[in-house]
C-alpha cells in the first residue's frame, strides 16, 4: 500500500503511532525485520544459483554484509534525519516517529535491493529508487511535522540519504570482503 498510495498508509501510521504507541514499535520492529531476511535471503540465493561454483559460505557472507549495511543504514539514516530537522529548525518529532519514517521510507529500496540481488538483468529497476522521493515527500509531513516551507528541501536531502546510503555501505563493506563479490 505504501508504493500505491502513499499519502494513505503514511496518515494509517500517524493514527496508529497516535492510538497505540506500543503496538506501532513492535509493529515497526516486525516490519523492519521481515524486509531485512527478505534481503538477506536473496543475497545468499544469489551466492548459490548466479554463480557457477555455489559457495554457501560466499553467500553466508554476502547475507552478513548486506543485513549489516540495512541496520548501519537504518541507524545513520535516522540520526541523520534528527540533525536535518534540528538545522531546518523543525519541531523534533519523537524517536518512534523519525524511526518509522526511515523504516517505510526505507522498504522500497530494500524490495529492489532483494529483487536485483537475484535478478542480475532486471537492473533497470534502479530507476524505481526515484519513486522514493514521492513516498518521503508524501510523508515528511504528516509524520515528522515539517513545515510546507521546508518540505522540499528536507525531501531532497532525506531522499538522498535514504537512497544512497546502502549502496556507499555496501560498496565499503564489499570492498573490505573482496571475496563476497
Amino acid at each position: 500500500m505504501l508504493v500505491s498510495h502513499p499519502a494513505d498508509t503514511w496518515d494509517t501510521l500517524v493514527r496508529e503511532l497516535e492510538d497505540n504507541p506500543t503496538l506501532a514499535k513492535d509493529s515497526d520492529r516486525k516490519f523492519f525485520l521481515k524486509n531485512i531476511l527478505i534481503v538477506a535471503i536473496a543475497a545468499l540465493l544469489d551466492a548459490l544459483f548466479n554463480y557457477q561454483n555455489p559457495q554457501p559460505v560466499i553467500g553466508l557472507l554476502k547475507a552478513a554484509i548486506t543485513v549489516a549495511a540495512f541496520y548501519g543504514t537504518f541507524f545513520l539514516c535516522t540520526a541523520t534525519m534528527r540533525t536535518i530537522l534540528n538545522k531546518l529548525g523543525e519541531n523534533n518529532p519523537s524517536d518512534l516517529a523519525t524511526r518509522r519514517f526511515v523504516t517505510y521510507s526505507l522498504s522500497l529500496n530494500m524490495c529492489i535491493h532483494a529483487v536485483l540481488s537475484v535478478f542480475h538483468q532486471l537492473f533497470f529497476l534502479y530507476i524505481a529508487i526515484l519513486y522514493t522521493f514521492y513516498i518521503i515527500w508524501e510523508g515528511v509531513t504528516p509524520l515528522l511535522n515539517v513545515s510546507d516551507n521546508n518540505r522540499t528541501y528536507a525531501s531532497i536531502i532525506l531522499c538522498a540519504v535514504i537512497t544512497l546510503t546502502p549502496f556507499i555501505i555496501l560498496s565499503l563493506l564489499f570492498r573490505l570482503f573482496p571475496v563476497a563479490v
